[in-house]
C-alpha cells in the first residue's frame, strides 16, 4: 500500500466509500432508490435494508422492501474503521452525536421513535476494508 493512501484522511476514504456503494433494488415496479445501501437493526426488533440518497444533514432512509421511509432526528456517534489487507487497522474515527434542532425536534414531536444500529462496509480495489457502524434515532413515514 502506498504511503499516500495511508495519509488519506478517513473522511475522504468514507466519502469515497459512499460514492462507490451500489444501490439496492427497490419494490417491484418502482425505480430503485439510488444512494448508500446499509443494514439497520432497530429497537422494534426488526432489521431493514435501507438506501440513503443524497448527503443532507438528516437524509431519510428508504426501506428497500416497502414504501416506508425512516426519517432521522438524531445520529449517535458513527465509527469508521479502515483495515489493511493484512488485518492491521490503518485508521479509526468516531464522529460526535448530533440531534436535529438541538433536541427540540424530539422534545416537541409526538412521534413514536426507534433507535437503530446501522452498519455498512466494502472492500476497495486496493484490498482495504472500510466498515462503518453507528446509531440513528427517528420515525417511520410512508413515502408518496
Amino acid at each position: 500500500m502506498s504511503k499516500s493512501m495511508r495519509r488519506l484522511p478517513i473522511t475522504l476514504v468514507a466519502a469515497a466509500f459512499v460514492a462507490a456503494t451500489p444501490a439496492l433494488a427497490g419494490p417491484a415496479g418502482a425505480d430503485p432508490p439510488k444512494g448508500l445501501a446499509a443494514r439497520a437493526t432497530c429497537s422494534d426488533g426488526n432489521s431493514y435494508d435501507v438506501v440513503v440518497p443524497g448527503n443532507a444533514s438528516y437524509p431519510p432512509a428508504h426501506i428497500v422492501t416497502s414504501t416506508q421511509v425512516f426519517k432521522p432526528v438524531a445520529f449517535g456517534g458513527f465509527t469508521t474503521t479502515v483495515i489493511a489487507p493484512d488485518g492491521s487497522v490503518i485508521a479509526t474515527e468516531t464522529t460526535e452525536a448530533i440531534t436535529q434542532g438541538g433536541g427540540n425536534v424530539v422534545a416537541h414531536n409526538p412521534k413514536s421513535y426507534l433507535e437503530c444500529t446501522v452498519t455498512f462496509g466494502l472492500v476497495t480495489p486496493e484490498g482495504l476494508t472500510i466498515s462503518v457502524t453507528g446509531t440513528v434515532t427517528g420515525f417511520f413515514t410512508s413515502r408518496d
